[in-house]
């Protein structure tokens, strides 16, 4: 099911550029956010407890949208196996209850 959402708040320093391109984004509770850019095929997901909306916002507009390029990586074996060995080993280490 798909949920349309309206476009980030403008940023302090102005509105978003006009460049910025259709989005969707989901704010969850203490931080996580999760956006969708489907003119880049790109998904990016923030789990950190910024408690800033807006900044992160910021900088996936500010860096990563123009460090996407305009077409699509090349296939990459190897290094596809390297990312699944690397996820594989992963391990989380949870922060203590808070009281």
């Amino acid at each position: 099911k798909q949920i349309s959402q309206a476009p980030p708040p403008a940023r302090r320093s102005g509105d978003l550029p006009k460049s910025a391109p259709r989005h969707s984004s989901v704010p969850g509770r203490a931080g996580p956010l999760c956006v969708v850019i489907p003119e880049k095929d790109a998904v990016v997901a923030i789990t950190a407890d910024t408690n800033s909306f807006q900044g992160e916002m910021n900088a996936i507009w500010d860096h990563l949208l123009p460090a996407f390029g305009a077409e699509a990586l090349p296939a990459d074996a190897a290094a596809q196996e390297k990312l699944k060995q690397a996820a594989a080993n992963l391990t989380a280490h949870p922060a203590p209850a808070k009281k």
